[in-house]
């Protein structure tokens, strides 16, 4: 059985002025952040938890609208790669690749974290799990599959 950890963290400006830019640090080798108006990063909050083991992590993330991108600069530099399989309480617009990305409330996604993608949240309230490449279905992994959508319904 893999040995697990979690971690979380709540911040806010409320309580830590320098909140958001301790986020934009913290999510650096997994997302580019953008597109965070000056009343968000005024009230800005984030709400973590996640599990990690040697199968994967399984987690919870809640802020405020962001966007969200893996570009190719980061691609080189980043250590976190697999699939990632979402499940956001709200809307979501993007790209994947080149694939345009609608996403429902409630929908579930699948991005390769080794290909582009650019999210659009105006919530996150996301449930996510990550399985490494090695053990993620291959089917699930091709560019066929990557900003797939399952609508809610």
């Amino acid at each position: 059985m893999p040995a697990s950890r979690s971690i979380s963290w709540d911040v806010s400006t409320e309580s830590l002025p320098d909140a958001f830019e301790r986020y934009i640090v913290g999510m650096a080798d997994l997302y580019e952040v953008s597109g965070v108006s000056d009343l968000d990063r005024r009230h800005f909050y984030n709400r973590t938890r996640t599990t990690l083991t040697d199968a994967g992590a399984i987690g919870h993330g809640r802020s405020v609208r962001q966007t969200l991108a893996r570009g190719p600069a980061l691609l080189r530099r980043s250590d976190v790669d697999g699939l990632n399989v979402l499940f956001n309480s709200a809307a979501v617009v993007g790209d994947a690749d080149g694939r345009e990305v609608r996403a429902a409330p409630g929908a579930i996604q699948f991005r390769d974290l080794g290909r582009p993608a650019a999210s659009r949240l105006d919530l996150i309230d996301v449930r996510t799990l990550l399985a490494p490449r090695a053990i993620a279905p291959a089917a699930l992994l091709t560019k066929a599959a990557h900003g797939l959508v399952i609508p809610p319904d």
